[in-house]
């Protein structure tokens, strides 16, 4: 299922990263071969830097050729190292935090994602710390971690809080600074993706992940693979990196129940956003995907069509600016149902956010003339951004 198209040869350079990539056991006479090559190496770090794969291409090189570890490589990976550790000591400190506060939380992505889907703190690369709190807890949970010695950019009153929490779904919070990120989420994904998806059967399918000794409670796989092909498709899987997610805890992970997966994700409406990853991570990254999977996928044409496009852009020489519109119609493609593409325009042209409320802050009685504001707003943010 390769749906790179034919008029753009693949550079070996990207042949070698995609073979880093994979799960698949038997990539190692393929590495060998293609380093062998005369390949461009600061290209070779330049693109697994971007794709966010760094720590797969370093693991996979000392495995087959560690010789061709330049200092850079060697620094790159041992920077995340010392980082992976340092995040998941503060994971766990934030875990205690809230616990002692009763704060019920799950964690999804950064280091129980690095351990669940790669087995290793080390082979995936992340910047911040996810964690996922009940709607109802949310404010406490930032006010607790405000407390601690985190900060945030963010200033809400009271009236403005209660929006925030209905159309966003994260508090960005920070610390050393900036060195720190922790993302507290009582949801999965903003409210103008029109994505309703309901998180609190979540903590009854929890698993635990067990992170320096610590379990820390984290989402069972068929939630997992669901949150992290939405994710990919709100981020239109634009680096390497969201599909390796995928493919490696599909790999790591083989007794998925993928009835209940695609169940759950046909009663969103994101079955499609789903059999795209799937197709990605097979196609890409050589996933292993039972046939009944493979099935389904090749029952919506739409996923091939979506899939051909990723990958073309995915690997694309190409300046990736402009992506505003782009993204949009990539989202509203993403979808099957006609009524979500149409909720999800409707709220992506009409629905207020922050930078709405910075621009004039309207009482509640005319909060109705945001979308008349907000309209010429976004045409003029995004309108150089075009191609």
């Amino acid at each position: 299922m390769d749906n790179r198209p034919a008029k753009y040869p693949t550079p070996p350079e990207i042949k070698f990263l995609i073979r880093c990539a994979s799960p698949a056991e038997d990539q190692e006479k393929c590495i060998r071969f293609l380093a062998d090559e005369k390949l461009d190496w600061e290209l070779v770090l330049a693109l697994a830097a971007r794709h966010a794969i760094t720590p797969l291409l370093y693991w996979r090189l000392k495995a087959v050729s560690p010789h061709r570890i330049a200092e850079p490589l060697e620094a790159a990976f041992q920077e995340n190292v010392r980082n992976s550790l340092r995040l998941t000591g503060e994971l766990l400190q934030v875990q205690q935090l809230l616990q002692r506060e009763g704060v019920p939380l799950l964690h999804f992505k950064g280091p129980t994602l690095a351990m669940a889907a790669y087995g290793n703190l080390a082979l995936r690369q992340f910047v911040d710390l996810d964690v996922l709190v009940p709607k109802m807890h949310a404010l406490r949970a930032r006010d607790l971690l405000l407390a601690s010695g985190y900060g945030t950019s963010l200033q809400l009153s009271p009236r403005r809080a209660e929006a925030y929490l209905r159309l966003y779904d994260e508090f960005v919070l920070y610390k050393d600074d900036g060195q720190t990120l922790v993302e507290l989420h009582w949801a999965f994904i903003p409210h103008r993706f029109s994505v309703p998806l309901q998180i609190s059967a979540f903590w009854d399918r929890a698993v635990s992940i067990s992170l320096a000794g610590r379990e820390v409670p984290s989402l069972c796989t068929e939630d997992l693979l669901l949150v992290l092909c939405i994710h990919g498709a709100k981020h239109s899987w634009s680096r390497l990196s969201l599909v390796a997610d995928v493919a490696w805890l599909i790999a790591r992970r083989p007794y998925v129940h993928w009835d209940s997966l695609f169940q759950r994700a046909r009663m969103i409406g994101s079955l499609r956003m789903v059999l795209l990853g799937l197709r990605l991570a097979g196609s890409i990254l050589e996933a292993p995907l039972p046939k009944s999977v493979l099935q389904n996928i090749e029952s919506d044409q739409a996923v091939r069509i979506l899939a051909a496009q990723v990958t073309a852009r995915l690997f694309s020489p190409w300046d990736q600016s402009g992506r505003i519109v782009r993204d949009g119609i990539f989202h509203m493609q993403a979808r099957e149902r006609w009524q979500d593409r149409a909720r999800y325009l409707s709220r992506l042209i009409t629905t207020p956010g922050v930078e709405d409320w910075q621009l004039v802050d309207l009482p509640s009685s005319l909060a109705f003339l945001y979308p008349i504001l907000r309209f010429p707003r976004l045409l003029r943010k995004y309108w150089m951004r075009v191609p």
